[in-house]
């Protein structure tokens, strides 16, 4: 996923918030659950339409 993370980001916060600023995508970075190297998300939609974006 080239360009996925800018060349000055180290941490999942600093990701989460330029995802939800920029694409308004929200996901839970990992500091709130004790490692600030991955992040959480949720598929909070009818299956039907998950299936259909993926």
């Amino acid at each position: 996923m080239d360009g996925l993370f800018e060349a000055d980001e180290n941490d999942a916060t600093a990701w989460c918030s330029r995802l939800l600023k920029e694409q308004g995508v929200a996901l839970v970075p990992g500091a709130a659950f004790g490692d600030d190297r991955w992040v959480r998300l949720s598929f909070a939609a009818a299956d039907a339409l998950i299936r259909e974006g993926i």
